[in-house]
């Protein structure tokens, strides 16, 4: 699946949990602020590009960006706003991994903990597709043993 249908996700979700308008614009910048000194650099429009599939830059900075989030959310409760923030997280650093970037290792189990510790939010059909996102897309262009191990990867 593509950038478009990871964000396609994100927007359905929001738009089933939160009481405004989805905004990627407004998402980045929260996500940015939400990670603070952690976030090496990357800045709101950084990630606008990487979800437009523009110019991808700071792809390695990125991959902790969005590992370094997602684990600050998982420390604290997710309604709402944060689960689907913590959802796009999870989302973004999965494709940063396919593309060579990060880890699978250190991130997988931080994405388990994200749907299995908020099973309540979403439905069963949001499940499906966050699964397989997270475990099919992109894999054709990794490189990680584990993905390769699985079956898919070049």
């Amino acid at each position: 699946m593509t950038i478009e249908t990871k964000l396609q996700l994100v927007e359905n979700l929001w738009k089933d949990l939160c009481n405004r308008p989805f905004s990627l614009k407004d998402l980045s910048a929260s996500l940015v602020r939400d990670c603070g000194h952690d976030a090496c650099g990357v800045t709101p429009d950084d990630i606008e590009a990487l979800c437009s599939e523009q110019e991808e830059k700071h792809l390695k900075e990125m991959a902790v960006v969005f590992d370094e989030v997602l684990a600050f959310y998982l420390a604290g409760e997710m309604k709402g706003e944060t689960f689907v923030k913590a959802i796009f997280s999870a989302l973004m650093l999965s494709h940063v991994i396919a593309l060579g970037y990060g880890d699978w290792g250190f991130s997988f189990d931080k994405m388990l903990d994200l749907l299995c510790g908020n099973r309540r939010q979403g439905g069963y059909e949001f499940r499906m597709n966050f699964l397989k996102e997270i475990l099919v897309s992109g894999t054709d262009q990794t490189t990680d043993p584990g993905v390769r191990a699985l079956g898919f990867g070049g």
